[in-house]
């Protein structure tokens, strides 16, 4: 990933992968500086926008000036500015915008001397506390007053990595925030802490007593920490244990689909037996020694309504601790997974640490039917700090995505509820600088005319996603409908839009296209064509097929004889019906004419046919 400064050719890459760069130089910076790829970006966006500027934004040296005290006096510091000019479709140039790089982030200011008027883009990835001040000082050096003369929102950015906003520091300079861990207070997780930690979090939680918990494991090879542990603790808590071990071949480098599938059926045959001797599980620990690959087969696993209902009780917990935080966050991906298939409160996801900032604990939490679990959580953490001196500390959290209340009133909210008179004076207050309407026009165009007795296929079930179609004869026609009969010995009265011709064998198929898959229906033997789209074009005449259903997609290798385009190819635009400039005039003039606008209209006509 690169970084540039200078904006002049592309005003968009002003800002690329700057949070990760830690190289950083004071001044001007033109040249592009070459940084570490990113994996988050998080921050806080603010857009405000500053009306009745007294201060002269046509002099860019000033404006500059004066926006850099403003952020050296909000406690920010400047290491670098460039400058960039937007140009309009006259060939002309906006005002130039000033762009501000800063340890903490960065500001970009776009004025427009005329109007009075300046946008400022302020975005911090650090020092949150001073983004009010910031923009306070902003609208004070171009001279005009917060209230009444802005306007403004907030952006929260972190990409599609779904974390919660904070500061990101290498590991081995990992500071921790003010008011946080203090190193002299706390100590340095050790591996031989583990047990203690995995034994107080796994009780914790209401649960049937005795639990069972399941305990997923590496290979029997090797040593299974999580399985020690509460064994040593099982005369205390009396809780039934169900070792889940990794299956050997999960390990092979060249793992396949057919292996996986053997561990997932072992696995689920093993869990199924357990729960019907033991109990329905309580809880599931995922051991740090676990690979990904059996975090992927327990998912598969326990997915299932029925399978799920069968094995883990209405009120359970499950636990997935690691060592150190990885590049692969597979353990948090697996909680979420399950946390969007509960769905219903109450249902929480943590990731929590237990250790310093030097060296901790890491360890992701799934809590469902719990509604104290915070509570219960915070306890554990403050009896796991008072007993061995390992700070405690949830980094984020994360609910169900439905809350559902049984004793649910709802209410009738009007307009009338809500204040809106500052939001209408704002809106009355604001000046137009221009106005655009753009307007689209399409001409249908028809489909193939349909001869009596000819072989088509009609949608029998017209359903966007599931459509089913049957081969039939034209029979009759009766104005704008079609009387066809099937092979069913039924007729069918459809409008020609659910009629299909069938002589496009010869048509290219391409990645993504929607098709027609001809199938043969298991009880009657009938010909069925059914609706679905082309996943991968093999290059042989053979691809590659998903069919969509609302249960489940079905994936089909098919032969090219028996895949049709699902949409036919429109009969050809007759002369008379293409649109041309002069018609395009016509109908606008009386448009216009109608609604008593006098208008002077200018056509442009490109190199194309406007036509087509």
């Amino acid at each position: 990933s690169t970084l540039f400064y200078d904006a002049r050719n592309n005003p968009y890459a002003a800002w690329t992968n700057y949070h990760h760069n830690t190289d950083h130089t004071s001044g001007q910076l033109d040249e592009p500086v070459n940084v570490r790829p990113s994996t988050k970006s998080y921050g806080l966006l603010t857009t405000i926008e500053v009306e009745k500027a007294r201060l002269s934004l046509g002099d860019k040296n000033i404006l500059r000036t004066r926006i850099s005290k403003a952020l050296v006096e909000s406690g920010l510091s400047e290491i670098g500015y460039t400058s960039f000019s937007r140009e309009n479709n006259k060939g002309r140039f906006y005002d130039q915008s000033l762009a501000f790089s800063l340890r903490e982030g960065f500001v970009v200011a776009r004025p427009l001397a005329k109007l009075n008027y300046c946008a400022f883009d302020v975005l911090l990835w650090s020092d949150y506390g001073t983004q009010e001040t910031v923009l306070r000082k902003l609208v004070e050096a171009v001279e005009s007053q917060v209230d009444g003369s802005t306007t403004s929102f907030h952006l929260s950015t972190g990409g599609m990595f779904r974390g919660s906003p904070k500061v990101e520091t290498p590991k081995a300079i990992k500071i921790p925030t003010k008011g946080s861990r203090s190193l002299k207070h706390t100590r340095n997780f050790d591996i031989q802490d583990y047990a203690r930690i995995i034994s107080e979090v796994t009780s914790a939680f209401p649960r049937a007593n005795p639990a069972v918990v399941v305990v997923v494991c590496g290979t029997r090879r090797s040593t299974c920490r999580s399985l020690d542990a509460l064994e040593q603790a099982k005369e205390m808590t009396g809780n039934v244990l169900v070792p889940l071990w990794t299956c050997p071949t999960v390990h092979n480098r060249t793992l396949s689909i057919d292996s996986m599938k053997d561990c997932e059926l072992t696995s689920r045959l093993h869990l199924l037996k357990s729960s019907a001797r033991q109990g329905k599980f309580g809880a599931i620990v995922i051991d740090p020694d676990v690979p990904r690959e059996m975090g992927q087969i327990l998912h598969k696993t326990i997915q299932g309504g029925i399978i799920s209902k069968n094995l883990l009780m209405n009120t359970f917990v499950m636990i997935a601790p690691e060592f150190e935080k990885t590049t692969d966050p597979w353990r948090s991906v697996l909680m979420e997974r399950f946390r969007e298939i509960v769905a219903f409160n109450p249902v929480y996801h943590v990731t929590a640490e237990f250790g310093s900032a030097a060296k901790s604990l890491q360890m992701n939490v799934m809590s469902v039917g719990d509604p104290t679990f915070y509570s219960h959580l915070v306890k554990v953490g403050s009896r796991i700090k008072e007993k061995m001196g390992l700070h405690f500390e949830i980094e984020s959290g994360k609910s169900g995505v439905v809350s559902y209340s049984a004793d649910f009133n709802s209410k009738f909210v009007a307009n009338d509820d809500y204040d809106m008179e500052g939001a209408r004076a704002q809106w009355y207050s604001q000046k137009t600088i221009c106005q655009q309407e753009v307007f689209q026009l399409e001409i249908q165009l028809p489909l193939e005319e349909i001869e009596l007795d000819e072989i088509v296929l009609i949608n029998v079930y017209d359903q966007h996603f599931e459509g089913i179609w049957q081969p039939g004869i034209i029979m009759n026609q009766t104005g704008l409908l079609y009387r066809v009969l099937t092979e069913d010995r039924k007729y069918h009265e459809v409008e020609r839009k659910l009629l299909r011709k069938t002589d496009e064998y010869e048509r290219d198929l391409f990645k993504g296209d929607r098709i027609l898959m001809r199938q043969q229906e298991a009880t009657s033997g009938f010909e069925m064509w059914r609706q679905g789209y082309i996943a991968i074009d093999h290059g042989d005449e053979t691809y590659t097929v998903r069919i969509a259903t609302l249960g489940e997609d079905t994936v089909l290798q098919v032969d090219r004889d028996d895949l049709i385009p699902q949409s036919e190819e429109l009969a050809p635009l007759d002369e008379s019906r293409k649109v041309t400039i002069d018609k395009l005039k016509d109908a606008l003039n009386n448009t216009f004419k109608q609604l008593h606008l006098d208008a002077h209209i200018v056509a442009y006509e490109d190199d194309n046919d406007i036509g087509q």
